[in-house]
């Protein structure tokens, strides 16, 4: 018989090399990459128990059963030895009148779940003289001691069924894989064909039953979802790694395929947690219940209200908190004109926030911070979030935390080219000009990183702690204003080809582009000035770059705020109620002449509609001379 030593790469698990028993004591020295333990047998599947230096290592052979490793000491010993100590049958876990024979316990896939401080289930497949998942109770609240052991009983597997992983829920939900169902064959799932499947009993179920929808081409690996909302399933013949929810597993969610290699086991790593934009960061060693227990990886000064992560993301904590729906109430109390809404994984939180606002609120223009991974998987999630706001946020303090600082280059530049060419407003922000929060003058790179985002076509950059709390608020809005200006005079900023090659949908929109279009090409051309009851016609309008100012003239003052967050985009006050219908173009061009957007000589494009305070009425555009009168 061969024995292989258990690789460890520091403290966590490195990989595994299969060594020959002659050989085993001399080739357990430490290479330069890795450090070895020696002992175990055959180890098909490992656990590492939390905030301890013990790893539990199943043995794939007749009685290898369970080792313990040290990964301090770097021994491994034989765990489950069947003494009268370690056996305390629980009711829960009725099918098994006796523990495992210790001389026959074959041990493959394991599971190890907090259900208290210091205190797990450890979940087993068993192989030897009966098909079942053993159940044990782990003790670790000894950190520098061995953790203490006892079997509390099994849960059969259906006659001819041979389980392969194992995990559970919070709940005491029990799920195993198979890797071939009576009948199949491993030929059969090498041929692409589907073998397997993922069997789930509950607490109050007397046998496991196979869930619809989970045959695969050799179900194999198996791991719960943090939040117990679904489960990862390893399918071993097309080497996939397949994602079901819990409440409806006829259909995956998604399915994500291995390039190089073969998927077997798969285990969560331990979370890492980053707070106050990841100057604190904290390493989770157990989660109990609603406690989630962690250690100071980095550490640092924290103050209230900061924020806090998950790195790479996944935080199952809802968009819209209970204090949340409090607010909306008060946003509509006070009447302000765009709402922000933290944290959004998907349209749906954007749809619940305009659902809680109801007629009330309908005139608040919802903002999306994009401050989650899952919100910037994929173009089809950011779209629908982007489609369910009126403008956008990208939140680069916990975004970039979430995704890393390298993906959070190429996002930003998505996010704001998505944005526009959905015609939402999109804002950037975060650490724009932190320097400046104990300096008078920003640096070089802070210049960049707001130029660049005005050169991206942002409509919006914005200050936070360097106003809020900073020593020189009035200095950063100034410098601020420096560089945008500054990036806005550079050609780059003025060209524009978007839409030019699309077909358009609606009328005032054809009339937006088409002003852009031609004040971008007509010389003389001053300003463009776009009479509108929502601000629509300007937002659609400001879509395409250009040097010119873009007036929005309105009598609705909400539309009048809502439309200085769009690029380039100055509102004025307009009242045609009293007007005669041949007054309203010149008197337009009278209030622009009085505010300085322009002079006699030059032309203004005004668009309008027939019907004036009509919403979606825009339908003409014209060339005005201004007079000199």
């Amino acid at each position: 018989m061969k024995r292989a030593a258990l690789c460890l790469a520091l403290a966590p698990i490195g990989g595994c090399a299969s060594l020959p028993n002659e050989t085993a004591k001399a080739t357990c020295a430490a290479t330069s990459q890795f450090a070895f333990v020696c002992g175990a047998t055959k180890p098909e599947d490992l656990a590492v128990v939390p905030g301890t230096r013990w790893v539990i290592a199943s043995g794939f052979a007749t009685g290898a059963g369970l080792k313990i490793v040290d990964g301090r000491a770097r021994r491994a010993q034989r765990w489950f030895t069947g003494a009268t100590d370690q056996v305390a049958p629980d009711a829960r876990y009725p099918d098994c009148a006796a523990p495992p024979d210790p001389a026959l316990f074959t041990a493959r896939g394991i599971s190890l779940r907090v259900v208290a401080p210091g205190q797990a289930r450890l979940l087993v497949v068993n192989h030897g003289g009966r098909e079942a998942i053993e159940i044990f109770a782990v003790d670790f609240r000894r950190p520098d001691a061995a953790p203490l052991l006892r079997w509390q009983g099994c849960l059969a597997m259906p006659a001819g069924h041979v389980a392969n992983s194992v995990a559970s829920y919070s709940d005491g939900t029990v799920i195993a894989t198979v890797l071939t169902r009576p009948g199949t064959s491993i030929t059969d799932f090498v041929m692409g064909r589907d073998t397997g499947g993922v069997y789930e009993r509950g607490p109050r179920d007397r046998a496991f039953r196979l869930l619809p929808g989970t045959q695969l081409q050799g179900n194999n690996g198996l791991e719960t979802a943090r939040d117990d909302s679904g489960f990862y399933v390893i399918a071993f013949g097309p080497r996939q790694v397949v994602a079901y929810a819990r409440r409806n597993t006829r259909q995956p969610l998604w399915r994500l395929t291995a390039p190089d290699f073969m998927p077997d086991n798969i285990h969560w790593d331990g979370d890492r947690l980053l707070l106050a934009d990841g100057r604190v960061v904290l390493d989770v060693t157990s989660i109990v219940g609603q406690e989630v227990h962690t250690r100071v990886h980095v550490g640092g000064k924290l103050s209230n209200n900061k924020g806090i992560n998950k790195q790479g993301g996944g935080l199952s904590a809802p968009a819209l908190t209970d204090k949340d729906k409090e607010d909306l109430k008060t946003a509509i109390e006070i009447g302000v004109d765009y709402l922000a809404v933290s944290f959004p994984r998907s349209a749906a939180d954007m749809q619940e926030a305009r659902a809680l606002l109801g007629d009330e609120g309908k005139e608040i223009g919802l903002v999306a911070k994009l401050e989650r991974a899952e919100a910037v998987a994929n173009d089809e999630t950011l779209d629908a979030i982007i489609e369910a706001s009126e403008a956008v946020m990208v939140s680069r303090g916990d975004l970039g935390v979430e995704i890393g600082d390298e993906a959070l280059i190429g996002t930003q530049k998505r996010i704001i080219k998505h944005a526009r060419s959905l015609n939402r407003a999109v804002i950037t922000a975060t650490q724009m000009m932190e320097s400046m929060i104990e300096s008078p003058l920003p640096t070089r790179a802070e210049v960049f990183d707001v130029a660049n985002a005005v050169l991206d076509a942002t409509d919006a950059v914005m200050l936070s702690a360097e106003t809020a709390a900073g020593d020189y608020p009035v200095e950063t809005i100034e410098a601020m204003d420096r560089v945008c200006l500054g990036a806005e005079r550079e050609r780059i900023a003025q060209a524009s080809g978007h839409r030019i090659h699309e077909g358009f949908e609606r009328i005032d929109e054809t009339i937006a582009l088409s002003a852009m279009y031609a004040a971008n090409h007509l010389t003389g051309v001053r300003a463009i000035a776009c009479m509108t009851s929502t601000g629509y016609t300007p937002l659609i309008a400001s879509r395409i770059r250009s040097g010119l100012p873009i007036v929005g003239l309105a009598h609705s003052p909400i539309a009048q705020r809502r439309m200085a967050l769009y690029r380039g985009v100055v509102s004025l006050p307009f009242d045609t109620t009293h007007m005669e219908a041949t007054e309203v173009n010149q008197e337009a061009i009278k209030l622009l002449k009085a505010h300085g957007l322009a002079r006699p000589g030059e032309h203004v494009i005004l668009t309008r509609g027939d019907h004036m305070n009509a919403h979606g009425g825009t339908n003409t555009m014209k060339v005005l001379a201004v007079d000199a009168e």
